[in-house]
């Protein structure tokens, strides 16, 4: 009977010992793969983070950019409008000037006057 319960024994801690292997065994897989899922999950996120915030800059980059580029726009619009009005105003001037030069006279007849027909005849 006691060879028996040796054997009983030997058998059943051999067994035992095997669940237990089996067990840590599956416990280990399991926290490797939950641990391989998890850390998946975790580059996932941060990926999608960094793809997000890659997005966002690159969305805040072109609003900012098209601010900017409308403000440059209109102060170099603005600038050129002043410079070619400017220009334009002294070429008018200066055109409307040569021309009351040239049509000045000594007399003291107003301009209109110079079209009627009594001055004509006086010419």
């Amino acid at each position: 009977m006691r060879v028996y319960m040796r054997v009983y024994i030997r058998v059943y801690m051999r067994v035992y010992m095997l669940r237990v292997y089996i067990r840590v065994y599956m416990v280990r897989v399991y926290i490797r793969v939950y641990m391989r899922v998890y850390m998946v999950r975790v580059y996932m996120r941060v990926y999608m983070v960094r793809v997000y915030i890659r997005v966002s800059i690159g969305v805040y980059m072109r609003k900012m950019s098209m601010e900017l580029n409308q403000e440059l726009n209109q102060e170099v619009n603005q600038e050129v409008n002043q410079e070619v009005n400017q220009e334009l105003n002294q070429e008018v001037n200066q055109q409307v000037n040569q021309q009351v030069s040239r049509s000045s006279c000594s007399c003291s007849t107003p301009l209109l006057s110079l079209w009627q027909p009594s001055y004509l005849k006086k010419l």
